[in-house]
């Protein structure tokens, strides 16, 4: 079955090449441009890993982690924040949260210095660490 990955990002380029370049790799995506549209769509239980942009309208990346993270739904499902001109740095804001167990898995990576392969990496990463989780369950 596939791995749906779910993207938010304000950049309909983005979200359309992302999306194109996941799907070319095997991954089904759920692309939207706010997390108010997220949210709205009720398909959160289906990402596998979610691709959250830090810089968006309305409701931030960070904002919504936070929510997330309330909520517990990131206890079962992976993040990885991308953003094109914030900085890694933003994961330390988050990583007590991620020693306490309220974040199965976050990650960090900047558009502008995109990787495939990096991505690539980090995605297989994540979507093992989440099989394995659901498996503990």
């Amino acid at each position: 079955m596939k791995k749906t990955i779910v993207i938010v990002d304000d950049s309909e380029l983005f979200r359309t090449q992302m999306g194109g370049l996941l799907a070319a790799h095997g991954y089904e995506t759920l692309q939207f441009a706010t997390v108010q549209e997220f949210k709205e769509s009720g398909t959160i239980d289906r990402a596998d890993t979610i691709l959250l942009d830090v810089d968006l309208p309305g409701m931030s990346g960070p904002e919504f982690l936070r929510e997330m993270v309330d909520g517990g739904v990131l206890r079962k499902i992976p993040l990885i924040l991308i953003s094109a001109t914030s900085d890694d740095g933003i994961l330390k804001e988050f990583k007590p949260l991620l020693e306490k167990g309220s974040i199965l898995a976050m990650d960090f990576f900047r558009k502008d210095r995109f990787n495939y392969d990096v991505l690539a990496f980090k995605l297989h990463s994540m979507l093992k660490l989440r099989d394995f989780a659901q498996k503990e369950e």
